[in-house]
């Protein structure tokens, strides 16, 4: 929770909107999923937004989210806070168990474990991606 953004692209602010709203009514698991599909958005935006689209596709379809975390992380073109690729591993982890566990249920302390590098990441890559003012 906590997370604003208000003023940027509306699917964002909604995300946003949504991911808050699970984490206060304790949907953990939507959270985290939720978590893991905003990063992966901006992640795509960040690109996007300097044309440079085609360097995370192929055949039109953008790569998946390992590939464009390692991608991002590696590139020099984005001087990243040296904390970003390890919350950037950790939640696409807690998302992807969400998503995939068959019998695990998120609890609130796994978000919390993260939500201020989180926090600190996605506002990170809403600079980058220039969809903050």
């Amino acid at each position: 929770s906590d997370l604003t953004v208000a003023g940027i692209r509306p699917y964002l602010e909604q995300l946003v909107r949504q991911t808050n709203f699970c984490y206060d009514a304790g949907l953990y698991d939507a959270c985290a999923v939720l978590c893991r599909r905003l990063m992966e958005s901006l992640i795509l935006e960040v690109y996007i937004s300097r044309g440079r689209h085609s360097e995370i596709q192929s055949n039109g379809a953008f790569f998946g989210l390992d590939r464009l975390i390692s991608l991002i992380c590696n590139d020099r073109g984005f001087a990243l806070n040296r904390n970003t690729p390890r919350t950037m591993a950790d939640v696409k982890q807690v998302g992807d168990t969400a998503a995939h566990d068959r019998v695990y249920i998120t609890q609130q302390r796994d978000l919390d474990d993260i939500k201020l590098r989180y926090r600190r990441m996605i506002d990170e890559l809403l600079q980058l991606a220039a969809v903050k003012k």
